[in-house]
Formats: C-alpha cells, sequence, structure tokens
C-alpha cells in the first residue's frame, strides 16, 4: 500500500554536552561582586576552562546501553511514523474506487479458486484418457470390429472380382493360379491395419467435437 516512504527526515537525535560560556565583556569588565573577591573569579574561569577541555569517559557497558537505548528510541520513532502514514493511505484508499490492478488481482485469485476446483476432475479426465482407460479400450474395440468388417467386406469384392476375372480371361487367371501367391488366396491377404482405422475414428470424433463446440 505504501509504494514510497521517504526516511531521511526520521533522523536521530544526538546529545552533546553544551559548553560553559564566558563572555568576553564579562572578562575585561567583571561584576563589582566579583572584584571584591579575585580568587574566586579566577578559580571560576578555571573551571569554565576545564570543562571545556574536559573529556569524559564511560564504561563499555554504559556506552552500550546508551547506544541500545538511541537505536531503540530511533526505531520506536520510525515505526509509529511508519504506522501512521500506513494508516493515512488505508484511509485514502477506502474512499478512492477500485482501479484495475485490484479488478486484477481478484480476478486471479478467483480464477485460482476455480483451477484448484477444477483440479480434481482434470485428474479423472486424465485417468479415463489415459492409455489403459476406458476410453481408449472402447476405441481398440470399435476399431477391432470395424476392421473385421471392413476385411470382409473387401474379401467379398475381391473374391467377386476374381471370379469375374477366371470367367472373362481363363488362360490368364491359370497362368496366375502357377504364381506364388496364386490367385486364389488374395482375398486372404486384403486387410486393413486397425491402427488406420483408430486413427480415422479419432479424426473423425475431433471433427464432431469441433462442430459440437462451434
Amino acid at each position: 500500500l505504501v509504494s514510497r516512504v521517504r526516511l531521511s527526515y526520521f533522523c536521530p537525535v544526538h546529545f552533546v554536552k553544551p559548553p560553559l560560556l564566558l563572555s568576553v565583556a564579562r572578562l575585561l569588565s567583571p561584576p563589582t561582586s566579583l572584584l571584591s573577591h579575585p580568587s574566586h573569579f579566577v578559580s571560576q574561569i578555571q573551571r569554565a576552562l576545564l570543562r571545556n577541555n574536559q573529556t569524559q569517559r564511560f564504561s563499555q557497558k554504559q556506552a552500550l546501553r546508551l547506544h541500545q537505548g538511541l537505536v531503540t528510541s530511533t526505531a520506536e520513532q520510525v515505526m509509529e511514523r511508519l504506522c501512521v502514514r500506513v494508516q493515512q493511505q488505508v484511509c485514502a484508499l477506502r474512499g478512492s474506487e477500485e482501479g484495475e490492478e485490484l479488478q486484477a488481482a481478484r480476478q486471479v485469485l478467483k480464477e485460482a479458486r476455480n483451477s484448484r476446483a477444477l483440479y480434481p476432475s482434470l485428474c479423472e479426465l486424465a485417468h479415463v484418457l489415459s492409455v489403459d482407460g476406458p476410453v481408449r479400450q472402447k476405441l481398440d474395440s470399435l476399431a477391432g470390429e470395424l476392421a473385421k468388417a471392413a476385411d470382409k467386406e473387401l474379401q467379398v469384392i475381391v473374391d467377386s472380382m476374381v471370379s469375374l476375372c477366371r470367367e472373362l480371361c481363363p488362360m490368364s487367371s491359370s497362368s496366375a493360379e502357377r504364381l506364388n501367391p496364386p490367385l486364389s488366396s488374395v482375398s486372404e491377404r486384403v486387410s486393413i491395419p486397425r491402427s488406420t482405422i483408430r486413427t480415422a475414428l479419432m479424426e473423425r470424433a475431433a471433427q464432431d467435437i469441433n462442430r459440437a463446440l462451434e
């Protein structure tokens, strides 16, 4: 929701020990109360100089605690401001119309749910259309019956043609009987491959399915 968040202004606060300042005017013309006690005035100047030049040392444990405190407070500030930004963006989106991206996302989720519901049916259909499925078995059985019927019909046609050839051309027919194989066995060797019939059935079924879908 928050596409661009600028973190440049989330800067941690650094606390620096302020120096103890003494103005030049005060040094040149000190107050009357200090003139009566010059030693006190000198000691005040010395304390200021020592304090400004003093380096305060901390133990490693104290430095680690200080660092953790700064990081924790900074992270909390960042998270608070990010939460405010996100809440502002959400409130702005609630009042606006649905965009194309949101509609596309909803459509994708809808199609995903439909695909998940359709998956068991596809698995069952894949089993039905498999090599050993009922559709293939039915197709093989039908192709076998058609092959037998076609072979029988072809044998009848070839036998009638051989008989007609013997009547019209007896000398050629008698010569053909001495060949290997003889003319009389031609009808026994005529047949249509079952694979050809199966392919023709599949093509015809595909055409019928396409025609029904149109």
